[in-house]
């Protein structure tokens, strides 16, 4: 056969490759409104009392808004930038636009929520995305709002491999020092934040995953097996 000849191959005539239909619900964020978009993979959630991990009840969103002008509390998204000082969420007919502080007519106090982003491997937002996970041979509910990407992470090399490609346009969970709400309240604190792989110093996804693929194939047959069976 001709070098630049394509060979094709139907997945599922592929020994032992297990296909079956998988349905999405986590894709947010798109210009037209998902109706069949689950709340429960929103990617952030209000550490309401601020020790860092969600918590039972703790209210979770689909975007995490900013204060727009530092000087003007009503910049925003008042529903979803605050909530009353008792922790309930904020009703907009009960605000006081007019008080020069964030409050109700009530007089009880409006605070800023105080999100962070979930335990979503990947936060994705367009229609695409879902298509390119349906490729990484990973089941849904690894973006269920439960999982983190870490070295303790288990990927195959067609799920490493697809997921790079995810990566190329998406982002992910990373530890870096953020000031959330820019010119707003909260100060600048280090929290896990949307970064993307070629965002220096983490470098090139692909040279990355050659390296790792490198280095597991060198190892010992005996530790390679412990070290990465599913990688085999």
């Amino acid at each position: 056969m001709p070098i630049f000849e394509p060979a094709f191959v139907a997945p599922e005539e592929v020994v032992g490759l297990d296909i079956q239909a998988e349905f999405f619900t986590f894709v947010y964020g798109t210009e037209v409104p998902n109706e069949n978009y689950d709340p429960s993979g929103n990617p952030f959630f209000d550490d309401v009392n601020v020790n860092g991990v969600e918590d039972p009840g703790e209210f979770t969103a689909d975007f995490r808004p900013i204060l727009f002008n530092p000087d003007d509390w009503r910049s925003t998204d008042v529903s979803r930038y605050y909530r009353t000082a008792s922790g309930g969420a904020v009703i907009i007919e009960e605000v006081d636009f007019e008080s020069p502080e964030p409050r109700t007519f009530y007089g009880e106090e409006l605070v800023p929520r105080n999100y962070l982003p979930r335990l979503n491997a990947f936060a994705f937002g367009r229609p695409n995305s879902a298509i390119n996970l349906l490729t990484t041979f990973l089941p849904p509910e690894f973006f269920n709002g439960t999982h983190a990407l870490n070295e303790d992470t288990r990927l195959g090399i067609f799920q490493a491999i697809a997921t790079i490609n995810l990566v190329m346009e998406q982002v992910f969970n990373a530890e870096a020092v953020i000031d959330i709400d820019g010119d707003g309240p909260f100060e600048a604190q280090i929290m896990l934040t949307d970064a993307h792989l070629f965002v220096l110093p983490i470098g090139d996804p692909f040279v990355l995953l050659l390296d790792g693929f490198e280095q597991l194939s060198e190892r010992p047959a005996e530790e390679s097996t412990n070290a990465g069976t599913q990688g085999e």
